[in-house]
């Protein structure tokens, strides 16, 4: 839809351009020109005797100006009229008659909205056939190529020579700043004011020619984490350092402990270490006379002492005192009220003897065996045969092998003499 003003100016111009065009023509035409000269002629008379047709009192006078001015007229008396009237005048006035005709007939047709529609799809039919024919006769895509590509060019070369903006002066010869999609890259030093990071940031070397502000949580954490790494870090290399500095300054100077001070009390006084010290990491000692454990102790990886209890090769002992070999078990200490017990807690055997000989074992059923036995004075034993050697009056010798009709034991009656023992008959 076109503005329906300048349609109407358009239109305008174009009847008024064409009126002109027109009287141009008709001023050049002797026909023409005459045949309004004969016009405005007859409507002079017309008007001369429409004046005198009034005067009612002289109707002679008016019928004589009449017949006269007609004579006149026919006759052609009446000088040519070319002297008495202004071609520029007439041509004025038909100008103004023509346009007043074109107002009015303009201000009557813009509101026919008819005519207006009519209009504007003459405009838009023309304008499109004229613009196709147009676009059609001229490569449009080299031209517009050709003209972007100067625009940026002059854009590009006047930004290079003086890009300057509100907030940017370019004053660079090189590449200092490279943007790129998802990271903006500053070619060599970047100076502000204030730098303010939402997340991450990673510096490869940092220099800190000002001040720092310490008042931050950031600031803390940092100081804590580099404070336990250097710690960290220099801790045992400093123990190592200070223990060899100490110890070459005692093979030097020696060393007064009677001045070193642990919370205000000595830390040797007369040849006591002080009560406040109450942890060490001793690894040897000379011979203690005494010593006392208030809790638990550890005997490398053999015996443990706790809770009145001491396990050799366990750290859980069952009784008083337990021993663990393997997987044999011996046990000792209290059994019920005023009784003692020493055995195994488990289902195992158990033997006594010397010279790692079993003399007296207990089975899992509580069998026991005795190889040698002695009561008292006199030895208990078992032969298949009287014995043969010198024993102690009163010894007893079993027959191990006993048969009908022999004896069934043996006493000794002094040295070799041995006494058969028979079942009462």
């Amino acid at each position: 839809m076109i503005d329906i003003l300048p349609a109407t100016e358009l239109v305008q111009q174009q009847i008024k351009s064409s009126v002109d065009q027109q009287i141009q023509v008709l001023m050049a035409n002797e026909d023409w020109i005459n045949q309004i000269e004969q016009t405005i002629i007859e409507s002079i008379k017309t008007r001369i005797i429409a004046k005198f047709s009034n005067i009612s009192t002289v109707p002679d006078l008016v019928d004589t100006v009449k017949s006269t001015v007609s004579t006149l007229f026919e006759q052609g008396s009446v000088p040519d009229l070319k002297n008495y009237i202004n071609q520029d005048l007439i041509t004025q006035a038909v100008d103004r008659g023509v346009e007043e005709l074109v107002a009015s007939s303009i201000n009557a047709l813009v509101v026919d909205q008819e005519w207006i529609e009519k209009i504007e799809n003459q405009v838009n039919q023309t304008m499109s056939d004229r613009l196709s024919k147009l676009l059609k006769s001229i490569d449009i895509n080299s031209l517009l190529v050709t003209h972007i590509d100067q625009g940026i060019n002059r854009w590009q070369d006047r930004l290079k020579k003086d890009f300057r903006t509100n907030g940017i002066v370019d004053q660079a010869q090189d590449t200092e700043l490279t943007v790129m999609d998802g990271v903006v890259v500053v070619e060599r030093d970047f100076v502000a004011k204030n730098v303010q990071v939402t997340q991450d940031l990673s510096i490869k070397n940092l220099i800190v020619s000002g001040t720092i502000n310490t008042d931050n949580c950031s600031w803390r954490e940092l100081k804590d984490l580099v404070s336990q790494q250097v710690l960290t870090a220099t801790t045992e290399q400093w123990h190592q350092d200070l223990v060899q500095q100490v110890l070459e300054r005692a093979k030097l100077e020696g060393i007064n402990f009677e001045s070193v001070l642990i919370d205000n009390q000595r830390l040797i006084e007369n040849n006591t270490l002080s009560a406040v010290v109450v942890d060490s990491h001793l690894q040897s000692t000379g011979t203690l006379k005494s010593l006392k454990v208030a809790g638990s102790a550890q005997f490398g990886q053999t015996m443990h002492v706790s809770g009145r209890r001491v396990g050799i090769n366990t750290q859980e002992p069952e009784m008083a005192l337990s021993v663990w070999d393997e997987e044999v078990s011996v046990i000792a200490g209290k059994l019920s009220k005023q009784q003692a017990f020493v055995g195994t807690a488990r289902l195992q055997n158990l033997a006594i003897g010397v010279n790692r000989v079993p003399q007296i074992e207990i089975d899992t059923d509580g069998l026991t065996t005795i190889k040698q036995l002695r009561v008292g004075r006199h030895r208990i034993s078992h032969s298949g045969t009287v014995p043969g050697y010198s024993g102690t009056r009163g010894d007893l010798v079993l027959n191990s092998d006993p048969k009908p009709g022999t004896p069934f034991a043996w006493v000794c009656l002094g040295a070799f003499q041995w006494q058969s023992l028979h079942s009462a008959r």
